[in-house]
């Protein structure tokens, strides 16, 4: 533990420095919240920056304390907007092996050989 200053400018320096770890604590643990519903907040000089994780600078808001902005964020993750959907995603076939290949063609050639055989008995009677 840390001895607290005795001098009123060290007693005031060592204010200003717990304070500001403090609110370097509280950050990560805000953005880290906000993150995780999808928003991404951002410290800028004297403010803090909401925006969607994938949004436009026309979606950001601005909030001049962490508590305002953790608002701003749940409020924009509640008010966000559907995503688009696409439909099922499918799998692309895999292209086939030589050796399938190879027997396809064989397959169809002699499928081609029974028909013709086929038809040439139907002639002779």
């Amino acid at each position: 533990m840390v001895d607290p200053p005795s001098r009123p400018d060290q007693l005031a320096d060592f204010i200003e420095r717990g304070q500001r770890a403090q609110t370097a604590v509280s950050f990560e643990l805000a953005a880290a919240e906000l993150r995780a519903i999808g928003i991404a907040l951002t410290r800028l000089p004297g403010e803090y920056r909401v925006n969607y994780r994938d949004g436009q600078d026309a979606t950001a808001r601005v909030a001049e304390t962490i508590d305002q902005a953790l608002e701003a964020g749940r409020a924009m993750a509640a008010d966000r907007p559907p995503a688009a959907t696409r439909g099922p995603r499918r799998r692309r076939p895999l292209r086939m092996t030589p050796k399938a290949h190879n027997r396809r063609m064989r397959m169809k050639q002699l499928r081609r050989m029974r028909a013709r055989a086929i038809r040439q008995e139907e002639k002779k009677e």
